[in-house]
């Protein structure tokens, strides 16, 4: 249970506070966020005409990035480039 609690502190999910030898956990995040995130997954698998672009671009609409978050998607997304179509 520590190893996943440590995980979602440096994900920026938790904090932790040392009370002696123990820690006291706190959300950062808000429930409602997450809420959203998880009903939009589920309604993409469930769609039979989801793909991974159009789970993306929900994402980008509906949730608040912060900027270095926007640019490390478009940094990726430079990476990837556009796809060379061959001889066809």
């Amino acid at each position: 249970m520590r190893t996943l609690l440590n995980r979602l502190v440096k994900k920026g999910v938790l904090a932790a506070q040392s009370d002696g030898d123990r820690n006291i956990y706190r959300p950062l995040v808000e429930q409602t966020r997450y809420a959203s995130a998880g009903r939009a997954v589920r309604s993409w698998t469930r769609s039979s005409t989801g793909t991974p672009a159009r789970c993306l671009l929900h994402f980008i609409k509906h949730e608040d990035l912060p900027p270095e978050q926007v640019e490390r998607l478009k940094a990726l997304l430079d990476a990837k480039g556009p796809k060379e179509e061959g001889p066809g």
